[in-house]
Formats: structure tokens, C-alpha cells, sequence
């Protein structure tokens, strides 16, 4: 199911996924979300984030600074609702391979909240 962007759900997952990346680059963001995907108590998050003004973040001064020449600017993030909110499973921001392909297997989540893999 995908959470509307009005719902509860998707308030509250977005709100726990910017808190660590807020944290991280020192700012108030927002997201261009690519994929947003939940079922059952699972859900998984593919954004990029923004500034406030939707626009790219300096990560000059974070500790992302050097891996903005070397890695891809993505945000995946894998949650799991507990005890009556989301918690962060797994994220990984800045990478050069797509991690989350293994997730499914390794955390036992359900494959249908994933974007599907697309080949050349």
C-alpha cells in the first residue's frame, strides 16, 4: 500500500526518517520522494533529501562532505512499526550499490514494499 501523503502513516514515517538525517546534515529537510511503499507493520522509504526550499543540500561541514564526490545521493530506509511507532531498520545514505536488494532475505521483510529491480 502506498501511504497518502495527507494519511497518518505517512507523517509518521517521514517524520522518522528525517530525524536521523536532520541530525546529519545539520538542517530542517524535506524529501522529492521515488518510492514509498508499506504492508503490514513494514515499510520502505527511497527519497532524496532537500533543503526546506526544495532545493539540493551543501553537505559542506557534515560528515557526508567527502562522499558527495565519491557515492550516489540516495536515501533508502527500511522501517518497522513497534510498540506504536516507526522505527529505522536499516538506511543507508550515500553508497555506490544498491544495498537494499538483500533486504528482504536478511530482515525477513516483506519483498512487495520494494521497488522492483529493473535491468539494461
Amino acid at each position: 500500500m502506498v501511504p497518502g501523503k495527507e494519511s497518518k502513516e505517512f507523517r509518521e514515517i517521514m517524520a522518522a526518517v528525517a530525524d536521523p538525517v536532520e541530525d546529519a546534515v545539520h538542517q530542517r529537510v524535506t524529501f522529492r520522494i521515488n518510492h514509498i511503499m508499506m504492508e503490514k507493520d513494514w515499510a520502505f522509504v527511497d527519497a532524496l533529501p532537500l533543503t526546506m526550499d526544495s532545493k539540493r543540500i551543501n553537505y559542506a561541514g557534515t560528515m557526508f562532505e567527502e562522499w558527495i564526490e565519491e557515492a550516489d545521493e540516495v536515501l533508502w530506509v527500511l522501517l518497522r512499526y513497534k510498540r506504536g511507532r516507526w522505527y529505522i531498520v536499516e538506511r543507508e545514505f550515500f553508497t555506490t550499490e544498491a544495498t537494499w536488494v538483500d533486504w528482504p532475505q536478511y530482515f525477513r521483510a516483506p519483498r512487495g514494499i520494494f521497488p522492483k529491480r529493473k535491468f539494461n
